[in-house]
């Protein structure tokens, strides 16, 4: 025991005497809450619409006042055709008015308007059909044109959420997703480190056990995490108003229990690994993409499609959000997430255990091997050349070549991060779970279920005696949806009255909650219709979904993670070279050699570029085969602005490396700027639902540019009549990060 807590004391001193990585421990976690919490937004609101009005009419007029009175549309201006305007992004949807629009609806005549919906984002395309037709509904009622009888009326009610506020769902989550990646990322760097240093093999000559080593380290970074833990509950109850909603000893010992889990994680990574580049890519790999994907922290596990969803049950997080969210809004308590500590102690146990047999197998480095496959034909065209660029390109690529770590961190990422966001990330409402109470038990309450589950927007997961009943499934997070139908519920209906149903809802995911509530209106709406023999609305939307008409999410998520991929490994790759090189001495040496600066800095990124233009045709290959993503615009325009993306990211790591005196620093500033970037990209979410100052702050972010351009070629097929923006913006950064970063690179060498 004094062994283990003298290695926790000695880590815990190397910690603290770096005062600006201390600082940004703690920092860099605060910022993703912030931005998680106030800028990750899945609800769309204020979608442009624009509207082509061939009526002109005052019920037109009304009508199109009506589709503006809700907070989902605002209104923007219809320059050139329908499909141009959406083309360019200027409109998500158009609604086009006939002529004979009043005509026929004061003569008692159905009218079809067409809408024109940008499909691209499914969601979002849904989001609109839904608000589109319910308002014309709305609008028929209240303007005394056509009349509704609604023999079957819904009372919705809403559990948990009652004001649907979406930082209630999502700060909870960014709790479990913070809190697992910065302590395991923190004791992955510390560990490699010693590996690289040297300073492990001290270790070997001590009478120090494995066990000893490892419990020690791992307590240190527990202590730390603790610490972190402290301060963005403390700080996301003051900011965002979460408090306590029930008891809260299972947060009090769930959360020691999860951080153990997260640090043995990074441990067992630190283990694994023999750089700290490629510690941060497996923790980013596997550790964040596995707590962001399948975790439910932006979109249910529910909506995870198998073999995905089995995955999701080995991700610690989950388990942790299911805490999370039960201590601060559901407040069941034990009874709902008893089983959770448990779980994470057997997780924590486990990636201690392989860390420990890892490490007994850890033997002296061997002697770099020299790398000839491949390299041969190189060397000649060195020799060829006869050039100091050359052969310090030569130097890059062979060093490249050599570590395979390296090469398999460039292709592994991609391949895993496109299928994970491409089958994981699904919006799509599904297989909501279903509770019933039928007190009436009749042909017509059997019917009624069976319109609410025939689409497969809700599964009937389990029938109640009672009302208190189905409440304690609620409570317990074992449904989201529970329907109570009345005992006079076939006897009112049969009589010519009124029969009320209750509908409650599990609302602390507010984005579900609105979808699913629209849909279970809509589905009682057509319901009531054909009990009532009604005729059909006298103002029919006739929906047309462009560029993506099976609404396939992925195909919205993959362009976005092509930017992502290339930005986060670019910039992760290019400052682990440059500041390795650094804290080795190597970059001394380069000083001694008649190179000039700008020979060292190109030849250090021309390998880079190489590589990972490979990733992106690796990435468009796997788009093409595995989700049939479709390629409608210019290849060759698509390559070059790739190109650009690239030299961004690869900029972006050279500056981190070039400000940073060590590895660590590096990697956590690098990880932490590649967050923002991504959140505010519209890779995961739409920019639209975003608040306004996250949208303009967006247009500083290149991958937003980038993602945009993708989607555009992809899917829409447009070129830089309507990209020129996007791709002038990303030129313009490209320039300044390159220039900026090849100065202070240049001042380095002096």
């Amino acid at each position: 025991m004094k062994r283990i807590l003298s290695q926790c004391m000695k880590e815990l001193v190397q910690f603290r005497r770096d005062r600006l990585t201390v600082a940004l421990a703690f920092a860099l976690p605060l910022a993703m809450l912030l931005l998680f919490g106030f800028a990750l937004r899945l609800e769309a609101k204020n979608i442009p619409l624009a509207i082509q009005d061939f009526d002109r009419t005052p019920t037109s007029r009304a009508y199109i006042e009506r589709l503006f009175a809700t907070n989902q549309f605002h209104p923007t201006s219809l320059h050139g055709k329908p499909e141009e305007v959406i083309a360019s992004g200027q409109a998500k949807a158009v609604v086009i008015i006939p002529p004979d629009f009043s005509r026929n609806i004061n003569a008692g005549k159905p009218s079809s308007i067409q809408v024109l919906i940008d499909g691209t984002d499914g969601n979002n395309a849904r989001v609109i059909q839904n608000s589109i037709r319910a308002t014309t509904r709305f609008f028929l009622q209240t303007s005394g044109l056509q009349s509704f009888t609604n023999p079957v009326i819904p009372r919705i009610r809403l559990w948990f959420n009652p004001g649907r506020k979406e930082s209630l769902y999502i700060v909870p989550g960014a709790y479990a997703v913070i809190l697992w990646i910065f302590p395991s990322l923190l004791m992955a760097i510390a560990m490699v480190r010693e590996k690289e240093q040297g300073t492990i093999l001290q270790v070997y000559t001590t009478s120090m056990s494995a066990t000893e080593l490892l419990l020690g380290k791992g307590l240190a970074y527990l202590i730390i995490g603790l610490g972190q833990a402290i301060f963005l509950l403390l700080l996301g109850s003051l900011i965002f108003g979460l408090g306590l909603a029930g008891d809260p000893t299972p947060l009090l010992i769930g959360t020691p229990l999860f951080l153990s889990a997260a640090v043995m994680f990074g441990l067992l990574m630190g283990v694994r690994t023999n750089t700290q580049s490629a510690a941060v890519q497996a923790v980013a790999t596997i550790g964040f993409l596995t707590a962001f994907l399948l975790s439910g922290f932006i979109y249910p596990v529910e909506n995870i499609p198998f073999p995905l969803s089995l995955i999701s049950y080995f991700v610690p997080a989950r388990y942790y959000i299911e805490l999370t969210r039960d201590a601060l809004v559901r407040g069941t308590g034990w009874a709902g997430v008893w089983y959770v500590p448990l779980v994470l102690l057997l997780f924590s146990g486990l990636f201690f255990a392989v860390a420990h047999r890892q490490i007994w197998r850890m033997q002296l480095p061997q002697t770099a091997r020299a790398t000839t496959t491949g390299v041969a034909d190189i060397k000649l065209i060195g020799r060829l050349l006869d050039s100091r660029f050359w052969s310090l390109a030569v130097k890059e690529i062979n060093q490249t070549l050599g570590n395979k770590q390296l090469i398999f961190m460039l292709i592994f990422p991609v391949t895993i991060q496109l299928l994970v966001f491409g089958f994981a990330l699904s919006p799509d409402v599904n297989n909501l779970k279903l509770g019933v109470v039928d007190y009436s038990k009749t042909p017509a309450s059997r019917e009624l279920i069976s319109a609410l589950t025939e689409n497969g927007i809700f599964v009937v997961k389990s029938y109640s005696n009672s009302q208190q009943e189905l409440g304690n499934l609620v409570r317990a997070g074992r449904i989201t949806t529970g329907l109570v139908i009345p005992p006079k519920f076939n006897h009112n209906l049969r009589s010519g009255q009124t029969a009320e149903i209750q509908i409650l809802i599990d609302a602390v995911d507010a984005n579900t909650t609105g979808i699913a509530s629209g849909y279970a209106a809509q589905i009682i709406n057509n319901y009531s219709q054909r009990q009532a023999n009604q005729s059909p609305p006298l103002i029919q939307p006739r929906v047309r979904f462009l560029y993506n008409p099976g609404l396939i999410s992925s195909w919205f998520f993959i362009p976005g993670v092509l930017g992502l991929v290339l930005t986060l490994m670019s910039s992760l790759v290019a400052a682990a070279t440059v500041v390795r090189e650094k804290e080795t001495g190597t970059l001394e040496q380069l000083l001694m050699t008649p190179a000039a600066d700008w020979e060292i800095l190109l030849a250090k990124v021309v390998p880079l570029f190489i590589l990972l233009i490979g990733d992106v045709l690796l990435a468009l290959g796997i788009a093409r085969l595995v989700f049939n993503l479709p390629f409608r615009g210019s290849f060759s325009l698509f390559m070059m602005l790739s190109g650009v993306s690239i030299f961004v990211g690869i900029s972006i790591g050279i500056l981190l490396a070039t400000v940073s005196p060590n590895q660590i620093r590096t990697q956590l500033t690098a990880f932490f700027i590649n967050m923002p970037v991504n959140t505010l990209s519209g890779t995961v979410t739409p920019i639209e639902t975003m608040p306004v100052f996250f949208q303009y702050l967006s247009w500083l972010n290149p991958l937003r540019h980038y993602v945009a351009i993708s989607r555009g070629l992809l899917l829409k097929g447009v070129g830089l009549e309507v990209l020129w923006l996007n791709a002038l913006a990303l030129l313009i950064f490209a320039i300044i990060l390159l220039g900026i970063s090849s100065h202070l690179f240049r001042r380095q060498l002096v």
